[in-house]
């Protein structure tokens, strides 16, 4: 049953195209699938920033992902070119389905991303219009998808998991990338239901490993005088979860071992 599901989702291809910084990304959205009982148990769940060149297959990346729960597309909003109103609403339509934005800030003015930080804990935030005021709460997960990592100050970087995909893979490996394109949504929906399945384990391992890998974390960078906490906490859900993927999909060791080395460093980074 694994092998099947590792087949039907072509995680092999995945692998070859992007490498463990993709596998990051996928256990990511693992968690994305249950984030509110996540949020319920662990209180927050980080938002996820794809940085890499133009070209790269940031949303290439991010269609393959929405294949895997049944849809062809995914909901995006470039935050420079809307006003508060819009963002919030699209944030409120989103209902618990993932949100993308898209950071425009090289063509458009420059967004205050202090913004989205009560978006992390699932918090409610409110924008007026002429005739009333709205308070939405948001049930869903951000991704930030960008060319470099946005200009933001520490308390709203220390809420994201910053992916940086290296994107050669993109023009070495045309038979992978054709696979993954040629995944339709109806073939790949399968991870989803088999996620839905699982969720029991998904969250007792969530659970259980969260605190295990914040005290690795935290042995593990003496160099870091005072690491972040909340910076270490996300690093440790997205590494809790790319163990419930190993075990959703039977990866060897080496398909686990890469991804929380990611992690690891990522983790050395929020100071």
């Amino acid at each position: 049953m694994q092998n099947e599901l590792r087949n039907a989702i072509r995680f092999d291809d995945l692998w070859a195209v992007y490498g463990p910084e993709g596998v990051v990304a996928l256990a990511w959205w693992v968690g994305a699938q249950h984030v509110n009982a996540i949020r319920d148990n662990q209180n927050s769940y980080p938002f996820l920033e794809i940085t890499a060149p133009a070209g790269s297959g940031s949303s290439f990346l991010l269609s393959y992902l929405s294949k895997l729960i049944g849809k062809e597309t995914y909901r995006c909003c470039s935050p420079q070119h809307a006003t508060k109103a819009g963002r919030l609403r699209s944030l409120e339509n989103a209902g618990t389905e993932s949100i993308v934005y898209l950071d425009e800030s090289a063509q458009a003015e420059s967004f205050d991303w202090d913004e989205i930080k009560a978006l992390y804990n699932g918090d409610s935030a409110s924008y007026g219009t002429r005739d009333e005021t709205r308070e939405v709460t948001f049930k869903g997960t951000l991704i930030i998808t960008a060319n470099k990592p946005v200009e933001c100050n520490d308390a709203v970087r220390s809420r994201m998991v910053d992916v940086r995909l290296k994107g050669k893979n993109l023009l070495d490996k045309p038979t992978h990338i054709d696979a993954l394109h040629q995944l339709t949504a109806a073939e790949a929906s399968v991870f989803g239901r088999a996620l839905d399945r699982n969720e029991e384990h998904l969250l007792f391992t969530v659970n259980k490993l969260v605190p295990v890998y914040i005290e690795a974390l935290t042995e593990g960078l003496p160099f870091i005088r005072d690491p972040d906490p909340r910076g270490l906490h996300n690093c440790a859900q997205v590494m809790a979860l790319v163990n419930v993927l190993s075990d959703l999909l039977g990866l060897a060791n080496e398909y686990r071992a890469a991804p929380l080395e990611v992690l690891q460093t990522i983790a050395s980074e929020y100071v």
